[in-house]
């Protein structure tokens, strides 16, 4: 007795490879995705971070006077130059803020400021008092953070190229 035994046919094998790849492709890009949101997700968490250690840097030397002297206008942001006096670096670790001569005093080469935040408080429409009537005076600053504050040999990172976050918090009197 002859078995009539068959495999498959050319169009058969080429419809299951490309299912297959495509479920791969699929996979990958969910994986990917998910990698990516994972990266976002903890370089946000770095630089929530880093507006909480501005904020307790302001508090720590002097709160709403020595932030005013910090306040840049929206419109002077895209002219502000690379190393202001007015702009504050932050650490990754957000363990130190300071100024661009407070961070070269500690000895942090240039192009180590690439691993440094870029904070600058901004004022704008949205800064404004809040609760004066019950007796506490708060003003809302918004802290612009960009990162990397520059590139690894030591020239400032053009601003299309920055990650950027704006935190709006309170600062009380």
């Amino acid at each position: 007795m002859k078995q009539n035994c068959r495999g498959f046919t050319l169009v058969e094998t080429l419809m299951a490879l490309g299912v297959v790849s495509g479920g791969l492709l699929i996979l990958l890009g969910v994986l990917s995705s998910t990698i990516q949101g994972a990266i976002d997700h903890d370089l946000r968490r770095s630089a929530n971070d880093a507006a909480n250690a501005v904020l307790s840097h302001l508090l720590e030397h002097g709160g709403r006077s020595f932030a005013n002297s910090l306040l840049v206008a929206k419109d002077e942001l895209e002219g502000l130059a690379a190393w202001d006096s007015r702009k504050l670096f932050v650490d990754r670790g957000a363990e130190f803020v300071g100024t661009s001569d407070e961070i070269q005093a500690r000895g942090y080469e240039r192009f180590d400021q690439a691993h440094f935040f870029e904070a600058v408080l901004v004022s704008d429409t949205a800064q404004w008092r809040w609760g004066e009537a019950n007796g506490t005076d708060t003003t809302i600053v918004s802290i612009g953070l960009t990162w990397p504050a520059s590139q690894p040999d030591g020239a400032p990172t053009p601003a299309q190229q920055r990650s950027r976050l704006t935190v709006r918090t309170c600062l009380p009197q």
